[in-house]
């Protein structure tokens, strides 16, 4: 498991300098005040939670079991979703603090969160069909987050709200996505050629 797991990390060695360049150049135009902040992270979060899908264009190296590949592309999921969860919330924190508006905090929270259980949504389909065929679905959730986001600075967050739809759903989701796919590869859905098991 951890050896496809490190496979994976090479996609996101090679795919860290485009997003890094993509988030500088956004981040300028923030600062420009082309663009909020908050807004900008939110996109660059969703962007970087892409990442565990393109994995499946790489197809690993046998011998491997595809319950590992589950493990491995689950701990993927988290460990990128850890990272943009660090980033942000130390970013939105200062920014916080220097403008004195806690509630873009909350939002932000949430969108890190909650771009865990977009990603428990996507992983199971990602089993079943080809990623050329996942195209338009992944578009359209893409595109749903979006104005979502897009409308979260003003949306009034109460504690317990944060509770529930940014920590709460979002892991309750991603768990019941890992089990999900454990349970569709377990009974014959093979990854990367999609074909059932002789």
């Amino acid at each position: 498991m951890f050896a496809l797991f490190w496979k994976d990390m090479q996609i996101l060695r090679k795919s860290l300098r485009f997003y890094t360049l993509f988030s500088l150049f956004y981040l300028l135009l923030a600062l420009l005040g082309l663009y909020e902040l908050p807004f900008i992270l939110s996109c660059s979060t969703f962007m970087m939670m892409m990442l565990p899908l393109s994995a499946f264009t790489v197809k690993p190296e046998p011998p491997f079991h595809d319950l590992d590949l589950v493990k491995a592309r689950y701990l993927f999921t988290l460990f990128i979703a850890l990272l943009m969860f660090s980033l942000n919330m130390t970013i939105s924190t200062i920014y916080s603090i220097a403008t004195r508006d806690y509630a873009i905090l909350m939002s932000l929270f949430v969108v890190s969160t909650g771009s865990l259980a977009l990603s428990g949504i996507l992983l199971p389909l990602a089993f079943c069909l080809p990623i050329q065929k996942m195209r338009p679905i992944l578009y359209g959730i893409v595109f749903l987050a979006m104005t979502g986001i897009s409308q979260l600075p003003y949306l009034s967050l109460s504690p317990d709200s944060v509770f529930l739809y940014g920590l709460t759903l979002p892991l309750s989701v991603f768990l019941l996505s890992y089990f999900l796919s454990c349970s569709l590869v377990s009974k014959g859905l093979r990854c990367y050629n999609k074909e059932k098991k002789s």
